[in-house]
């Protein structure tokens, strides 16, 4: 798995900032009869990425109106921080499924992910911290993962 090679991506002007963050959702059925699928087609569905350099180039997606300016960027895939069930931490590979969680859990953040996650693989590359669950007692693992292809 090669990680943190820079890709592009699309995205409006007002996201496209260094340091900005986003979930890649992927494609739509609109995006099959667009001339830059290949661009967004090169990243992975559920995958966590950076904004690292915005390019002033514009162009155009089909998803957003016309009045919305998106331009490239160049972005790169960095780590989901996650909670997993610590009897799933041993492995380096898991199957993310959100659970049942509070949302004033201090947890929250960590155990509840997008649900474009969901029965997603995730590797794991380190290991963070270990806690309790405040609502089921169950013990957690906050794990950086990288969602696999």
């Amino acid at each position: 798995m090669m990680l943190n090679k820079e890709k592009i991506g699309i995205l409006e002007r007002s996201f496209a900032v260094r340091g900005f963050k986003y979930y890649f959702l992927g494609l739509s059925e609109k995006c099959e009869e667009c001339e830059y699928k290949s661009v967004c087609s090169n990243l992975k569905e559920g995958a966590l990425y950076e904004v690292i350099e915005p390019k002033d180039k514009k162009t155009r997606c089909l998803l957003v109106d016309d009045e919305t300016e998106v331009i490239l960027a160049r972005v790169v895939e960095v780590p989901i921080l996650v909670a997993v069930p610590q009897k799933k931490s041993f492995g380096t590979v898991f199957e993310y499924n959100a659970p049942e969680c509070d949302p004033r859990c201090e947890y929250y953040s960590y155990c509840v992910k997008p649900t474009i996650l969901n029965n997603k693989k995730l590797r794991i590359v380190d290991r963070i911290k270990n806690f309790t669950c405040p609502k089921t007692k169950e013990m957690f693992t906050l794990v950086k993962a990288y969602v696999e292809e």
